[in-house]
């Protein structure tokens, strides 16, 4: 059944210099509220919020050392998208960058806020010389069926992706050229 699409939100997409600990703080529960509806995003349900912010914290290190990038989407003082981008590190993979941890808040989804975060995403890799952004997922999701939408194809996939509950789920290994994403989601 397809999903009903309703209203845009009104949101704010930002990349994060820094994220501080007011941030931290709503980008925590972000992910638990996306773990109460979703298992595909690394953790079979919601966590405990000191681990969630543990892995907040890990993420604000890479962003101060330039290791990772942070999109977040606000709205009403709260975080209620986010999409991290972490270019590869080695000499001949420069040109390549993985999305990782993208989740939009279960109540604000089906309302557009990801088509213009993929402009700021274009934008990005664009700057950083990217010439390929990569993301997996978990494969026969609706996660997987959205990121098709949004241009990206698959390139591979593994068997024994993740295992939830006692049962291994299959991963797509997906990708677009910066080039196709900026055509894509041009303003």
């Amino acid at each position: 059944m397809a999903r009903e699409r309703t209203e845009p939100l009104a949101v704010r997409w930002q990349w994060l210099d820094m994220i501080d600990p007011p941030r931290q703080e709503s980008m925590a529960r972000l992910l638990n509220r996306v773990l109460e509806v979703d298992d595909t995003v690394g953790h079979p349900g919601p966590i405990p919020h000191a681990e969630a912010l543990a892995i907040v914290g890990d993420m604000a290190k890479d962003v101060e050392a330039r290791r990772s990038y942070v999109l977040v989407a606000e709205a009403e003082d709260d975080i209620v998208g986010q999409c991290v981008l972490v270019p590869n590190r080695w000499p001949n993979n420069r040109h390549i960058a993985w999305v990782v941890r993208t989740m939009i808040e279960p109540g604000s989804r089906a309302r557009g806020i990801l088509s213009h975060g993929l402009r700021l995403l274009g934008k990005k890799g664009e700057e950083l010389g990217l010439s390929t952004i990569c993301i997996d997922v978990r494969r026969g999701t609706s996660v997987e069926a959205l990121w098709r939408r949004m241009g990206f194809k698959v390139f591979g996939v593994l068997e024994d992706y993740s295992r939830v509950n006692g049962k291994s789920f299959e991963g797509a290994y997906m990708f677009q050229t910066v080039a196709e994403l900026r055509r894509r989601w041009n303003d």
